[in-house]
């Protein structure tokens, strides 16, 4: 084995994994093997499964990274970073870029690929260790980015990282990433080097602030949310958190099939709150099939009917701060009902005053203000 090589093309981490490689003691014919199935034998079966796999790897990743509560800077740079987008000396090296060195500018000697860089580099390492996790790299093993981009955001599949601190890991690990680049622009433009030893508690200071903005940001959002009541003949009504009725209106439909029903009634709900700029609402019917339905954002256990009307409140719910869909028993939901059978009795539809409302209607409403919708039911 040529060492010198080695040493030449890799690092020190990827130098032990290619030693610890089998090599055979005596000359053997080479032989395809297929490493999709137990048996080594190809077929087009197990290579639709493997590319099924694969996409379905890709986009846990993509989909972590977008629905993060990252600063989109921060989330432009992991894009760029998994696209193999920065400008790296091996990335510039590699699109025909004539540099003067690409070894690592901390003195590691290893040429300066992301993985190096990011991962694998002395002060990268300390970065990684320090942080509240206590991270070593050594043990996963692997040449490829972007597997070990996976790893950030499925970390409990490789890493030891509670399922539940899955998010906040991977958002502190964005944040540590990003630092890193940004210390190595400040040496490479600048001429500059922030003290290493100063870079930890940078690094949670970004975290512990971001945090924090995304707590006082659901508080705000929690303190101001509608909930709309939904009958099941079109009547919708709106309260505050507080107790307050804001709006009360009822619709008439000529659709025959409950569940269409049920969500003409809710597409009426949002847009409703879009008229009148509600930024957070919680959406309440006691139709359990169309609630799960949406939650999940899956109409095929609906009738073919409603899919038209499922996907515009699919849409429409996505403009809000806010939008979110909730059950609620029938005796929770009563007001609704009570306005429902009256409108159709009465044939009366549009918006509707509450002092218009029966007496035993209108007494039920004012004994809902008199007592705040509980804050937990949300």
């Amino acid at each position: 084995m040529d060492e010198k090589r080695l040493e030449d093309l890799f690092d020190h981490a990827f130098i032990k994994c290619i030693k610890q490689m089998f090599w055979a003691l005596s000359d053997h014919r080479d032989k395809v093997i297929w490493t999709g199935t137990r048996s080594g034998v190809f077929s087009v079966k197990s290579a639709y499964k493997m590319e099924e796999k694969m996409e379905e790897w890709d986009n846990s990743w993509w989909n972590t990274l977008w629905r993060s509560s990252l600063h989109e800077r921060t989330k432009f740079f992991m894009w760029k970073l998994a696209n193999a987008g920065i400008p790296l000396r091996s990335n510039l090296t590699a699109k025909g870029l004539q540099l003067e060195s690409t070894k690592c500018m901390h003195g590691c000697q290893c040429t300066k690929i992301e993985l190096h860089v990011f991962f694998h580099c002395e002060v990268a390492k300390r970065f990684w260790f320090v942080s509240p996790w206590g991270l070593r790299w050594e043990g996963v093993i692997s040449s490829d980015l972007l597997d070990l981009l996976h790893c950030l955001a499925n970390p409990s599949d490789f890493l030891p990282i509670l399922s539940e601190d899955k998010d906040e890991f991977f958002t502190y690990s964005a944040i540590l990433m990003e630092h890193i680049w940004c210390l190595r622009n400040k040496k490479l433009h600048e001429g500059t080097l922030t003290a290493i030893d100063l870079s930890p508690r940078t690094i949670m200071a970004r975290y512990t602030k971001l945090k924090d903005a995304i707590r006082r940001d659901g508080r705000d959002q929690f303190h101001n949310r509608i909930t709309i009541e939904i009958g099941s003949h079109l009547a919708v009504i709106a309260w505050h958190e507080q107790g307050r009725i804001l709006h009360i209106q009822t619709f008439k439909s000529t659709a025959n099939i409950s569940e269409t029903v049920e969500l003409e009634a809710i597409l009426k709900a949002i847009q409703i709150a879009k008229g009148f700029d509600w930024p957070n609402v919680i959406l309440e019917s006691d139709a359990l099939s169309v609630i799960q339905a949406l939650k999940h954002k899956n109409n095929q256990s609906l009738h073919w009917a409603s899919e038209p009307i499922f996907k515009d409140v699919i849409l429409l719910g996505s403009n809000f701060i806010h939008c979110s869909f909730s059950w609620a028993p029938r005796k929770s939901n009563m007001l609704a009902h009570y306005v429902c059978q009256w409108a159709t009795s009465q044939e009366v539809y549009g918006p509707i005053d509450p002092n218009w409302l029966p007496p035993s209607i209108f007494a039920f409403c004012m004994a809902r203000e008199s007592v705040p919708e509980k804050i937990s039911r949300a």
